[in-house]
Order: structure tokens, then C-alpha cells, then sequence
């Protein structure tokens, strides 16, 4: 038998080398009545919370170049801001502005209210129309998940500020906005003639306010140990031990910018204002929705109506998350957190066989806290031991602006996939390994997923895409409900959730054929850590078309989800005695796929598509 064999290879998690803030879930559309409304201020005191009154204060703005040209933005300030590097813009609270902010335990849950003034020095032209912002109104509207409103003089909403990651400082005395999303609202669209503009994220928003009051709880929380991964349960039998199972709960894709990638490396790269002549890449990034398992003895479903929505362990841990060198901190001595990546592929039909063209791929967002926000009604987070520790029941969100943040993103080469360590020592933001922090050197492009324009144009009539965002979280026992895909339609100017399959647990692999296939001629098969020696997870699958004649097409898929064999130190150098430094870090170089009557086609394959960089 004779046969045409295509085999795509794409590793985008085993982290080989050379030989891969929280915030609050997305704020729901407010109508144009609504938003035209003053919020009730502020909500209810909850017995089991502290409640903070929070006044005056600075914001600071970091605004995307790329995307206020593609939607015809001008905010008129007289130095703009180099695109190629995130340059800081200031702007002050009025002293008389105020925000109402729950504390339980160490951790901030939420704001309860707020309202005020934001003085800016922003006039902005919006389709030839000045739209002065120089004196924002400021309206909190509270609850799961809060929303900030930045309003004009006559009330109209012009930005509004969701996916809010806040924490204190400063022994409590410092209520900090690590990073939120400014999304334009529906008044501020209809000035720029743009109805694709709408809740569109165009920049990211930090601010810091000093406490003025506190009423503290009525019934306060005792925070005790947090129950770390592999730590035996109280009252049960010997080896029953909590376990660390994070599900991806939701995720949007958004459009970062355009580059003209012209000159080949990301640090030649320079930004396309509007995305337009000139555009040879585009840069995509994810709004991520974790979830920690609620189990307490009973297995229940975290992600309901998903395959994979159900946690096998009984007993939820809770989760690290400990923002990079902040210290040596339990249970690994080291400042060791979850870590974020994105990946986009194409289908399309050739010769009636559907194939699978890995097209971008992300390095590595380092994680840095958790808003412990209450995912499931009913069932409250055991978010008491602060904003570095995921909880029981308690969900996350990275928002966009915040996972393309330049200080936050590293390669994957550092990362040894199957267990989430990370090699701080030697990292690109410690080369010299003295445990100081350096600059990352990152640009507006290097270690984004950065998608050749010729990728987005369709092969065929049944051409789709699939977005897959992962978070990698160490001690997790299940990393198949830790990612998910969404079906989605990239374009050079946008990234929209395509109608049909939506989000699903898993990796993108499996919705090109299922493992449970019966199909006789496609198939799905893998390793997982207890057939690869705990190396990590590696998934092939196959399909196949009778051309007739003997002849057969074959499209074969490689799906390295976190295989390597990584060489890792510990203590190697000054202040490093439990601080990981990897040394190598290596995937599959080639494969070799058997047919007909025990003839082989060993294809080498290059370290590009074989072997994450």
C-alpha cells in the first residue's frame, strides 16, 4: 500500500531549550440607562467582612497605542507614548473621591461602592468630535464582579474599568488596583461611528488610595494553615491528603496590536498604528476565568455540563501564588505561582481530510495574586489568607491588558512544564542569579503570540479556528480540565467567540478527533505521567481518507502538552537555597510512524516545530 503522509508537530508545552495580577470575572454590559444612573451606594455590611472606606489617591494609566488608532481614539496629549514600550501616564482622585472596599480575613473580596472625581489631562477627538475627560466622574458599581464607570460632566459613560485585581499594602493601609481593563462604553463607540468598538480594551488601569476608615467585622475569621497540596486531612483515614485541581472556568480572546515583523526577530518588530499597510503579524491575548475545586469530601462539578467539569479529588488544597520575588514563602521555600499560555490553530479541509496547522503561540504569563471572587452561588470561597492563596470555591481572572504586560511575561523554556517549576535563577529576569529582580527586556512584541497575517486567510470553505488558553499550576493532578478551547474568527483588526463550539475543557487536540472516537478512520491516543516515567502528557492523533486505488491520505497530530526531560538545580548561587535554576529542558526532536507491512517514514523535524522554544 502506498500512502501520502503529512504530519504536523506542534509542542507548545513541553518548555524544551535549544535541542514555552488576578483579577475580578468580566463585568456584565450595563445598558445606556443604566450606566446613565447613579449606583446605590454602597452595599449592605456583610457581618463577615471588614468594610474600608478608601479616599483620594493616584491612577495610572497605560494606554495601547495600536488599538486607540484602529478605533480613531486621539486622547490629545501633547508627548504620546513610544509604542513599541508601555509608558505611564498619571492622573489624580479628587481628595473628596471614595470607594467602599470588603476585607475578609487578609483578602480583599470586592468593592461595596464608591463615587467621585478623576482628574485627567485627556481631551479626547473621537471621529473629529472633542470629548473633554479632563474631569471624570467615577461610579463604582458593586458586586460579583464590580465595575468602575468613568463618566463626563452630563453623566454619559465614556470608559468603564472591569477585571479589577486589587490587594492591600502597606500593613493595610494601602488599597492597591494591580491592573484592571479600560474598555470603551457604548456612548464613547457612537461617537467614534464604531459599534465593533464597544467593550473593546484599549488600555490598563492601576491606582493606589490610602485607607481613611475601617469598620471592622462582627463576626471576624479566624484564617488557620492553608491546606497545602499533599497535606493529610483531619478526621480521615491515613493518605487521605488534599489535592490541587484548578479548572479554567471561561476566557475571551481580545486583538493587542499589529506589527511589521519585517526584519525577522520580535525585538525588531515595531508596532502598526490601526493595524494597517505594513501588518505582518498580529498579537492576540486572553481575559482567563480560573476556577480552585469546591470539593470538601464531595466530588462536585466545577464547571457544570463539561466532561471534564468535575474534580476526582475529594478534597480541594488550597493554591500557592506567590507573586516573583516577593520572598521564600510555604509550602515550596520559594516564590513559585501559576503561570498562563495561549496557543491559535487553524483547521482546514484538503482532499476531504481535515488538518490541524498549529499558528500561534504564546510564551509564559507569570501569575502574581488571586481576587478570590465567589465563583459558585451558594457555596462561598475560602479566600481568608489573602491575595497570594486560592481558596476553596474561590475564581480568578487575568484580564487582557494585564496578560500583555511586558513585566509578566518570560519564555517557556524556563518553565519545566510537568511540574510547574520555574527556574528563577538564570531567568530572564535574574540572568546573573543574585536573587534581585532585573528588567525583563521584553517589547510590545517579544513573548506575545504573534500570528503571521497569511495564517488568518481561510484554505478552505470550512475553515476554523480554535483559541486554547491554559493555566499551568503546580501540584495540579488533572492538567486536561486546567485549559480549554473557544471556536473563534481571527481578522487583522479583531478576534471575535465564534457561534458554535464554544468553550470546552481540554486541549485543542481533542476537538479535532475525540478519544472516544469510534470513527474507524480517525484516532486519539497518549501518555499521561504514569506511562511516560511522570515526564509529562503527549497526545497523537490521526486521520485518514481511502483516496481509492490503494492510496490513502493521512493526517497525523503531535500534541506535546508538558513532556520534557529537564535538568533543574536547587540553590545555585547567593540566597538560592531553595530557589530552582533549569539547565535544560528538552522535547522531541523527531518521531518515526509505522505503515503498511512494517515499513517506516522517519521524519526529522525541526526544533521550531518540534520542541517549544
Amino acid at each position: 500500500m502506498s500512502a501520502r503522509l503529512l504530519v504536523s508537530v506542534f509542542a507548545f508545552l513541553a518548555f524544551a531549550s535549544g535541542s514555552v495580577p488576578a483579577a475580578t470575572t468580566p463585568a456584565s454590559p450595563v445598558s445606556a440607562e443604566k450606566a446613565a444612573q447613579v449606583p446605590s451606594l454602597p452595599l449592605a455590611l456583610n457581618p463577615a467582612y471588614d468594610r474600608l472606606t478608601v479616599r483620594g489617591g493616584e491612577v495610572r494609566f497605560i494606554w495601547n497605542e495600536s488599538n486607540l488608532a484602529l478605533y480613531g481614539l486621539d486622547r490629545g496629549t501633547s508627548a504620546k507614548a513610544n509604542p513599541e514600550f508601555a509608558q505611564t501616564e498619571f492622573a489624580q482622585f479628587e481628595l473628596g473621591t471614595r470607594m467602599e472596599v470588603d476585607l475578609f480575613g487578609r483578602s480583599v473580596t470586592g468593592l461595596a461602592g464608591g463615587e467621585g472625581v478623576l482628574r485627567t489631562p485627556y481631551r479626547f477627538k473621537a471621529n473629529g468630535r472633542s470629548v473633554d475627560a479632563r474631569s471624570l466622574m467615577v461610579r463604582v458599581r458593586p458586586g460579583e464582579p464590580p465595575r468602575i464607570d468613568l463618566q463626563d460632566k452630563s453623566g454619559r459613560t465614556l470608559f468603564y474599568v472591569d477585571r479589577i485585581m486589587y490587594e492591600m499594602l502597606e500593613n493595610g493601609n494601602l488599597f492597591f488596583i494591580r491592573s484592571a481593563d479600560i474598555r470603551i462604553a457604548p456612548y464613547l463607540a457612537s461617537l467614534l461611528k464604531r459599534d465593533d468598538a464597544v467593550d473593546q480594551q484599549i488600555g490598563e488601569l492601576m491606582s493606589s488610595m490610602p485607607v481613611e476608615s475601617r469598620i471592622s467585622a462582627e463576626s471576624a475569621k479566624a484564617c488557620g494553615t492553608p491546606n497545602w497540596p499533599g497535606t493529610q486531612v483531619a478526621d480521615q483515614p491515613l493518605g487521605t491528603v488534599y489535592q490541587a485541581d484548578v479548572f479554567m472556568f471561561n476566557f475571551t480572546g481580545s486583538l493587542m496590536r499589529c506589527s511589521n515583523c519585517s526584519g525577522g526577530e520580535p525585538n525588531s518588530c515595531v508596532t502598526v498604528a490601526g493595524c494597517g499597510a505594513g501588518t505582518t503579524h498580529v498579537i492576540y491575548a486572553p481575559s482567563s476565568t480560573l476556577t480552585n475545586s469546591r470539593n470538601r469530601g464531595t466530588l462536585l462539578a466545577n464547571v457544570p455540563g463539561d466532561p471534564l467539569g468535575t474534580s476526582s479529588a475529594p478534597f480541594a488544597a488550597d493554591v500557592p501564588w506567590w507573586q516573583k520575588f516577593t520572598g521564600n514563602f510555604a509550602p515550596h521555600n520559594n516564590d513559585q505561582h501559576p503561570y498562563l499560555i495561549w496557543n491559535l490553530f487553524r483547521l482546514d479541509t484538503v482532499d476531504g481530510v481535515e488538518r490541524m496547522t498549529h499558528i500561534g503561540r504564546s510564551q509564559v504569563k507569570h501569575a502574581f495574586l488571586t481576587t478570590n471572587t465567589n465563583t459558585y452561588s451558594g457555596d462561598g470561597c475560602e479566600g481568608c489568607n489573602g491575595n497570594h492563596v486560592l481558596g476553596k470555591s474561590c475564581g480568578d481572572t487575568y484580564g487582557t491588558g494585564n496578560n500583555d504586560s511586558a513585566n509578566s511575561l518570560g519564555p517557556r523554556s524556563e518553565i519545566v512544564p510537568a511540574t510547574g517549576i520555574w527556574g528563577r535563577c538564570g531567568s530572564i529576569y535574574d540572568p546573573d542569579c543574585n536573587g534581585s529582580e532585573n528588567s525583563s527586556g521584553n517589547t510590545s512584541h517579544t513573548n506575545r503570540m504573534r500570528v503571521p497575517v497569511p495564517e488568518l486567510t481561510p484554505v478552505s470553505a470550512t475553515t476554523r479556528y480554535l483559541f486554547e488558553s491554559w493555566y499551568i499550576v503546580r501540584d495540579d493532578i488533572n492538567i486536561y480540565n486546567t485549559m480549554a478551547t473557544r471556536s473563534v474568527v481571527p481578522t487583522q483588526t479583531s478576534l471575535t467567540m465564534a457561534g458554535v463550539q464554544g468553550f470546552l475543557l481540554g486541549p485543542a487536540i481533542d476537538r479535532w478527533v475525540s478519544p472516544s472516537s469510534g470513527d474507524p478512520l480517525e484516532i486519539n491516543r497518549g501518555l499521561d505521567k504514569s506511562t511516560s516515567n511522570g515526564e509529562g502528557h503527549v497526545k497523537v492523533a490521526m486521520k485518514v481518507r481511502d483516496l481509492g486505488n490503494g492510496l490513502y491520505r493521512y493526517e497525523v497530530a503531535v500534541q506535546n502538552m508538558d513532556f520534557s526531560r529537564a535538568e533543574v538545580v536547587i540553590g545555585n548561587g547567593p540566597g538560592t537555597d531553595q530557589v530552582p535554576r533549569v539547565i535544560s529542558n528538552n522535547g522531541f526532536n523527531r518521531i518515526s510512524i509505522a505503515h503498511g507491512g512494517g515499513n517506516h517514514h522517519r521524519h526529522q523535524l525541526s526544533r521550531r516545530r518540534c520542541a517549544a522554544q
